[in-house]
Parts: structure tokens; C-alpha cells; sequence
């Protein structure tokens, strides 16, 4: 069973040390007084420190007090016992009403509540019947059943069977057949004493009537049912109660200065409520109404507390006033106040239960309640709010167990304010932290301590603990705090993710979004992880912060400068993070969370910054790094941000590198006379600096040379195959020549009258590296027999002039003489190449040609085959002749014979005479 208390408010004025009568029903209160008045009040569940409004008064005609108040809605009127007499008055004017209706010489109406229903029956009790009546829907008294009963003092109804009390005994009486049942007689006093007897007490309970009887010194009460059997042992009373009402839990006695409760079960005292002074006297107490107020003392729970705050009285919704509403026991009054009297609440006891240790079994309670408001007659909201309440004491209570994982369960649906679980936590925040919770939950949290403090009274409790050895105890401590910790990141990160972002960053979510930031990065800073706590770091700046500033300073004070950086790019603090970055990546400032800072360096730089910070870091960066400079003038530039013309006229001309591979990523068409250029120009500066390169270039070349004419391929084939051994030397330069080849290869006019310039800058020596180079040149410029002296002086690349010479005869019909001359120019080592080419292309020369081009110092035997290939093509030619002559000659004849053959003949073709159809 719950505990027992008084929820009391002040009295007017006019009715202190007055009230006799107290009714309530369905928003009405009405007064009595021992005046003989009648107060008339609106009356509120949800009004908090008083539920009555004054609305009217009215004073009776006797002043005498008036005894019971019944509230008749149906009739909209009240009726009224006062002396002898019922009389009707109406609900809200209180004029009389019903004339015709009163009841006479009235000892009492026996019903316990405060109005009566159409057609209900009650038990009237005159001075000498007892009457079983019921009210009409005009206000007449419709009698069902009476009695002849004088002297009866008082009486109830349970069913058919009154319990009465004469001025002699108790007895039991069916109100339908007469029957009697004796039952005991009332204690009176010694007549010797004078005293007068108490007014026995009769009072229904649960099928059972309690009877009391006794003197000014002392009381007995017997439970007895309507058969007349004793139910329970003897109730005592050290003192003679004023009023009695009992419930299906307890006893409530009156005594002059106290009010006593007694369990109706055991019968033994629960507890006894002393008041101090004569205004605290009770006057009386009754059963309570079917009505509900507004416990103050439960909304002081649902109030919310601003933890060092100051702010103004927050005004209760009316879901929290609903939350508060109890159905009271007893109404009482005293001398200047009146009230309830209630047990504790269904809510108050299983937030007990709760904070007792068992919070599953609570939980589920309400939920059913939550879920089914209907069933269990309670307003929906008012379950919801009084859900997260418990819900939120529940989290706190299993993290106060060390039960973090159900904890942080609870917690991410309780919609508590986070900076109530980290005010559990003093080293992770600095300042003082303010946050907003139930008043309630407040008091709660200050039975807790410090997490340090509060594992180590957790684990205290538990007998494995106590019985270890001080080393192992420490191990335990640090697992738990370590797990503490993790639950504590664990709810502000899901905190964060799932809060809605417009209202994490306006009015009281961004006060708390300020504080889970900031211990959400320390939490992260300590992290013995570094690359996952540098990781998560990251991702928190990087979401969004509520105050940015407080970051920075945090930041600061714990020297993390790669953490800082990432702040102060995502503030578009553009310059002091390039800076940061730059001196990082330098070394000039240590962090070991630093990671990618070039990579980070160049997303900063890929942002729309200051054009002239931009080409500063950027220089410096194609500098330091020019495969990550390249990137990103490329990137740059496919977003649109820079054009190739911004690239030529603002990178450094030291970064000539990342110029040629821009260049060339960018395929850009309008600057490929520059790239060739810049190819050209790198590969003259790298044969200075790089000599293996250059000497490596020459031995490959003048092995080239060397090779036997024939059998070697062309010399493009030969350099695709034998190149790679360059780039073992150096790639880049490998690159620039290879390219330069290819570039050439679509430059217009213009582009190659510019390029002439260039190659002339070079000395022969060094433009004698580039023989593919000057050859395509040539081409391009329509100078066709250098284009050939090229191929065969410089790399004696026979093959390749000969099918040049392919290419360009129908353009240079000379070329393959040309072709022949070069070759003889090269010496003796290419009469075998001569020998093939006159065998081969023996109809391309004139005898003359080759007698004049041959010198005289070579072998007549290179143009042996070259002769012979000439007379048997002249013996063809004389053959030919001969046949088409002698073809001639027998055309001729079979002509001619034919002919005479015809005339021989004489044919004449005539018609048939008389056949002119046929």
C-alpha cells in the first residue's frame, strides 16, 4: 500500500471556522456552513492552487448549520438537509425550487456521495420510519418501500439490507420484508458520570458494515457483513472519532487534533496525522466525490528546472496539470482551509519502483497505458509526458547501476536534455553546465555523483569486487569508467545525427548543441585511437558546429593544429589555412593526428577563394608537389573556376613541369605549338642536367646507325621497342620526347612557323637527338627533301625514307631520287640498301640517273641486278612488240579473207513472190 497525504487550500474569508457540508460534482462546489449558508463555486480539476472560482452565496432561512449538500443534476438543483427539513434549491442562482418536494422531520439522508442520480435509490431516515425512495424527473419523492423505525439514529444501505442503530443497539433490517437481525447493543455510559453517550457510527465498506460505538475516552469498531457476522477482529480507538470513512484500504478515524489512518486489513494504525494549533483542527472529513484535482505537489515534478538559470514561472500546459490529476479518498476541512486526502499516485509509485532498482516492470505498466488511453481512463498526452518522465528516470537509474548499454537505450528516446547526462561527467566540460529537466528528475540527480565516484560505489556493492585484490579492483574501475565514457559518445553522436539540424541550431536546442559539441570533441581528442578519433573529429567539424568559436579556443588550448585546420577550412577562413597547411606539410608545425594535409591542401584550394591567395598556394603547391598541382589546375578548370589562359599567365615559369602536363591533360588545341615548345625546351635544359639521359639517347641512335641495313626496322619501330630503356633513366624526359614526336603531328602552319624558331636556338648536335622530331618538321612545312635528309643522314633510316618516299611522291616526284642520292651520301655501308632499292624500284630510275648517281669507287656489281632487271623489262617490251605486231598482221589477214570469203558467195536476199507477210 501507498503512503497517505493532504493536498489542502485556503479557505475565503467568509467561511473560515464556518464550513459544515462540503459537495462537489461535475464542476460544481458547494459550501454549507454552520450559519446556515450556502457558497457557490466553479470548480477546476486543472486549477492548481486553488480549484474553486466564487460565483455565488445565498443564506438559508433557518441558521441553523446545514448538514449534507446532494447535487441533483438532472434537475439542475441541490437539496439541502438542514435541521429536519430536504429542501431543493436550484443549481446555480440557489432560488427555491420544488416546493412540494422537501422532506420532513428528516434524521438523515443515508448516501455517501455527492449527488444522486434520476431514478436512484437512496434510504431516508425520519423520526420514526425508515423509506426506500427514489426521485422523478419532476422533483417528486417516488416511495418504494417503508418502514415503521422510531429512534433510529443513523443508518446504511448496502442492497436490500439496512444497518441501523436505535438509542439501544445495532441491528440489520431488510428494507423489503422487515426482516430483523439483532446484532449488539451500544456502549453507554455510567450513569454515575453524567456523561452524555456519542452518537454511534455506522459505516458500509466492500459488503461489510463497520460499527462504532463507545465513550469520550475510547472507542470499538466491529466489522460485520449483512448476514450479521463479525468479519474481523475488534477495531480500537483511544479516543472517540468525530467522523469515520473507510475505503477498500483504510480506516480514517477523526479525533479532535489528528487524524488517524488505519489499515483495514490488519487493523493495525499506518499512520497518524498530528496537526499542531487550533486552526489545523479538523471539523470534519467525508467520503470523497467522483471527482479528480490537481496534486501541486506532483506538478512540482513535471515542472521544468533550469539548472543555473534564472527564468520566469513557467505556466504548466494543460497535458502537465492532467499528468498531476488524483482521485481523492477523503474531503476534509479545518478551520481555514479545505482539501483532500489521497494515497500516493499511480505514477508517484512507479517512479518509486523505479528508483528502488526495478524499471522494466514500470515501463512496460505505462506503456500499456501509452498504448491503450481509452482502456484505462487516462488522456493520452498526459500518459505521453508522464511516459518520458519515468522513461528519463529510468535511463538515469541504469546508468546510476552501471547499466550503460540499457541506459543509453533509454536515453536516445526520452528526449532528455543531453546536458544532463554530462553533467555527470565534471571532466569533460569546464564551465558550469546549465540545462533544463523535470523538477522531478532534479531532485533525482542529487543522490548521484561523479562518474569516478558513482562506479566506484556501484561496483562497491558487488561481492566479486570486494573480495578481489586491490590490483585487479583497479582494472575493474578503469573497464567500467572506460565503458561509461563509451556510452556517453555513443548518445551525444546519435544525439547529434538524429536531431532535427534547424532545431539543433536555434534557441534553447542551440544552447545544448554548444555544449555536445564540445564535449563530443574532447571525448574524441582522448580517444586512445588516434586514427579513429582524429577520424570522428573530423566528421564533427565537418557537420556543423553551434558555436564555431568555442571549437576554435578548445582547439587551440590543446595545440591540435591539424584539427584546427579542418575547423578553419570549413569557416572559410581561407588564408590562415593555407598557411597551416603549407607549414605542416613542411614540417614547420608538428601534429600527429596529420594525414593528407597536401590532398586537404588542394580540396582548400578547390574552393572559390581569393584569386591572388589562390595563385600563391597554388605556385607553392605546384612546387612542392606538382603531380597534386597538376590535379588541380585540371580540376580547376573543368569546374570552370580557371581557363587555360589563367593557367599561362599566372603559374610561376619554374613550375614548367606542371605547365607541360597541364598541357597535355587538358588537350588543349589553341596551345600545342606552346607544349611542343615547352617539350623542347625541357628536353635541351635536361640534357644538360641529365647527361645518362642524353648519353643514352646517342648510344641508342648510333647503335641504330649500326645496325645492318636491311634487316633493321624503321626507325619509329625501333625507338617503340628500345625506349623503355630511357625511361629507366629518366621517365619525364622519356615523356617529353616521345610526345614532342606525336605533338607535332597536328600543329598547323602558324604553330610550325613558331616552332622554327626554336629548333634554331638549338645547336646541330642537340637537334640531331631529335631526328623523328626534325623530320616531322620538315613535313609539316613542305620541305620534302629535308624531310628525307633527316631520315637517311641522320639515323640511316632507309626503310622509313623509302616509305616517306611512298607517301610523298604525288607531292615531290623527284623524291625518289632524292632518296637514292641521300643513301649514296651516307657511304659504302649502304650499297646493300642501293643494290635492293635499284632491284626493286628499278623502273623508278633512268640508266643514265643511276650511271651518273653510282660513284665511281663502288662496285659495278650494285647495279648488276639493277641492269638485269632493266633488259629483261626491255626484252618484255621487244617481245611485246613483236606479239602485237604479228596479232596485227593475222587480224589483218582474217579480215581480208572474210571479206573475199563474202563477196565469193554472192548472197542476195530477195522476198518470196505471194509470201509479203511472211
Amino acid at each position: 500500500m501507498s503512503d497517505i497525504y493532504l493536498s489542502s487550500y485556503e479557505l475565503d474569508s467568509e467561511l473560515k471556522d464556518q464550513i459544515s457540508t462540503i459537495a462537489l460534482h461535475d464542476g460544481h462546489a458547494y459550501f454549507g456552513t454552520k450559519q446556515g449558508g450556502i457558497f457557490f463555486y466553479e470548480y477546476s480539476e486543472l486549477r492548481i492552487k486553488n480549484p474553486c472560482k466564487f460565483l455565488k452565496s445565498a443564506a438559508l432561512p433557518s441558521k441553523s448549520p446545514v448538514k449534507r449538500i446532494f447535487c441533483v443534476p438532472f434537475l439542475e438543483a441541490i437539496l439541502v438537509h438542514q435541521d429536519d427539513r430536504a429542501v431543493f434549491y436550484h443549481a446555480t442562482n440557489l432560488d427555491f425550487v420544488y416546493p412540494s418536494s422537501s422532506l420532513d422531520h428528516l434524521v438523515e439522508i443515508s448516501h455517501e456521495g455527492h449527488f444522486i442520480e434520476e431514478k436512484s435509490t437512496y434510504l431516508v431516515v425520519t423520526s420514526s420510519h425508515i423509506q426506500l425512495v427514489s426521485l422523478q424527473l419532476d422533483g417528486t419523492f417516488f416511495l418504494r418501500n417503508e418502514l415503521k423505525y422510531p429512534n433510529v439514529q443513523t443508518a446504511t444501505l448496502l442492497g436490500k439490507t439496512v444497518c441501523l442503530v436505535t438509542d439501544q443497539s445495532f441491528e440489520l433490517v431488510d428494507i423489503l420484508t422487515g426482516e430483523n437481525i439483532p446484532l449488539f447493543p451500544i456502549i453507554k455510559n455510567d450513569s454515575e458520570s453524567h456523561e452524555l453517550s456519542y452518537k454511534p457510527m455506522i459505516v458500509s465498506q466492500n459488503n461489510e458494515f463497520l460499527l462504532i460505538t463507545g465513550s469520550p475516552k475510547d472507542a470499538i469498531g466491529l466489522f460485520v457483513d449483512m448476514n450479521g457476522n463479525v468479519t474481523k477482529s475488534t477495531l480500537t480507538f483511544s479516543f472517540y472519532p468525530k467522523d469515520v470513512v473507510a475505503t477498500s484500504h483504510y480506516v480514517f478515524a477523526l479525533a479532535p487534533n489528528m487524524l488517524q489512518i488505519i489499515d483495514i486489513q490488519t487493523l493495525r494504525l499506518v499512520k497518524n496525522l498530528a496537526f499542531d494549533g487550533e486552526n489545523q483542527i479538523f471539523s470534519f472529513i467525508s467520503p470523497a466525490s467522483n471527482t479528480y484535482f490537481c496534486d501541486e505537489k506532483i506538478l512540482k515534478k513535471f515542472s521544468l528546472n533550469h539548472k543555473y538559470e534564472s527564468l520566469s514561472e513557467e505556466v504548466p500546459s494543460e497535458a502537465t496539470k492532467k499528468c498531476c490529476l488524483l482521485k481523492p479518498i477523503i474531503l476534509f476541512a479545518s478551520k481555514n482551509a479545505w482539501g483532500f486526502g489521497t494515497e500516493s499516485s499511480f505514477f508517484e509509485r512507479l517512479e518509486m519502483t523505479i528508483t528502488s532498482g526495478e524499471i522494466e516492470s514500470p515501463l512496460r505498466r505505462l506503456s500499456k497505458r501509452l498504448k491503450y488511453p481509452e482502456k484505462y481512463h487516462v488522456d493520452h498526452d498526459a500518459a505521453a509526458l508522464q511516459y518520458i518522465y519515468l522513461e528519463q528516470m529510468a535511463a538515469l537509474q541504469y546508468w546510476k547501476q552501471g547499466q550503460y548499454e540499457n541506459s543509453l537505450s533509454l536515453l536516445e528516446t526520452s528526449k532528455i536534455d543531453p546536458r544532463v547526462i554530462i553533467s555527470l561527467y565534471p571532466d569533460v566540460f569546464d564551465d558550469r553546465i546549465a540545462y533544463v529537466t523535470f523538477q522531478g528528475i532534479q531532485e533525482f540527480l542529487v543522490t548521484f555523483s561523479p562518474v569516478d565516484e558513482a562506479i566506484v560505489s556501484m561496483l562497491s556493492l558487488n561481492d566479486l569486487f570486494r573480495e578481489t585484490d586491490e590490483y585487479t579492483q583497479k582494472q575493474m574501475i578503469e573497464i567500467t569508467k572506460e565503458n561509461a565514457y563509451i556510452m556517453l559518445m555513443r548518445y551525444l553522436k546519435n544525439y547529434k545525427r538524429n536531431v532535427n539540424l534547424f532545431e539543433y541550431f536555434v534557441s534553447l536546442k542551440s544552447d545544448i548543441a554548444v555544449v555536445v559539441d564540445h564535449v563530443l570533441l574532447k571525448l574524441y581528442l582522448s580517444m586512445e585511437d588516434i586514427a579513429e578519433g582524429t577520424k570522428n573529429a573530423e566528421e564533427l567539424i565537418e557537420s556543423g558546429l553551434a558555436n564555431p568559436d568555442d571549437i576554435e579556443r578548445l582547439l587551440s588550448g590543446e595545440q591540435e593544429t591539424y584539427l584546427l585546420v579542418i575547423l578553419l577550412m570549413n569557416l572559410h577562413k581561407d588564408s590562415e589555412t593555407l598557411e597551416l597547411w603549407k607549414k605542416l606539410i613542411l614540417g614547420e608545425m608538428q601534429d600527429k593526428r596529420s594525414r593528407n594535409e597536401i590532398t586537404k591542401l588542394r580540396n582548400c584550394l578547390m574552393k572559390d577563394i581569393d584569386l591572388s591567395l589562390f595563385w600563391k598556394y597554388t605556385n607553392w603547391l605546384c612546387a612542392e608537389n606538382a603531380d597534386e598541382g597538376t590535379k588541380l589546375l585540371l580540376d580547376k578548370t573543368l569546374s570552370g573556376s580557371v581557363s587555360g589562359d589563367d593557367v599561362l599567365n599566372n603559374l610561376d615559369p619554374a613550375n614548367d613541369s606542371v605547365l607541360i602536363e597541364y598541357l597535355v591533360k587538358s588537350n588543349t588545341i589553341s596551345h600545342r605549338g606552346l607544349l611542343l615548345e615547352l617539350c623542347v625546351n625541357k628536353l635541351l635544359d635536361g640534357f644538360v642536367e641529365h647527361e645518362e639521359f642524353r648519353a643514352r639517347l646517342e648510344d641508342l641512335i648510333e647503335n641504330y646507325r649500326k645496325l645492318p641495313c636491311l634487316p633493321k626496322p624503321i626507325f619509329a619501330q625501333y625507338l617503340d621497342t628500345q625506349f623503355g630503356y630511357m625511361n629507366d633513366c629518366d621517365s619525364r624526359l622519356s615523356f617529353y620526347y616521345l610526345y614532342s614526336i606525336s605533338l607535332i603531328e597536328n600543329m598547323d602552319q602558324e604553330a610550325i612557323s613558331k616552332f622554327e624558331v626554336v629548333l634554331q636556338q638549338g645547336s646541330s648536335k642537340e637537334l640531331g637527338l631529335f631526328p623523328q622530331l626534325q623530320h616531322r618538321f620538315f613535313h609539316k612545312k613542305g620541305d620534302y627533301e629535308k624531310a628525307l635528309a633527316v631520315l637517311i643522314e641522320c639515323v640511316y633510316d632507309y626503310k622509313g625514307a623509302e616509305l616517306y618516299c611512298q607517301q610523298i611522291e604525288s607531292v615531290y616526284s623527284s623524291c625518289w631520287n632524292t632518296l637514292l642520292e641521300k643513301s649514296i651520301s651516307t657511304g659504302p655501308s649502304c650499297i646493300v640498301y642501293v643494290k635492293d632499292l635499284l632491284y626493286r624500284r628499278a623502273s623508278y630510275y633512268s640508266l643514265s640517273f643511276v650511271i651518273s648517281t653510282i660513284p665511281d669507287d663502288w662496285n659495278l656489281s650494285c647495279v648488276a641486278n639493277y641492269l638485269c632487271v632493266l633488259q629483261r623489262k626491255n626484252a618484255q617490251r621487244l617481245h611485246e612488240s613483236h606479239v602485237k605486231t604479228a596479232l596485227a598482221k593475222s587480224i589483218s589477214r582474217e579480215a581480208e579473207s572474210l571479206f573475199l570469203a563474202v563477196n565469193r558467195r554472192n548472197v542476195t536476199l530477195k522476198k518470196p513472190p505471194n509470201h509479203s507477210n511472211v
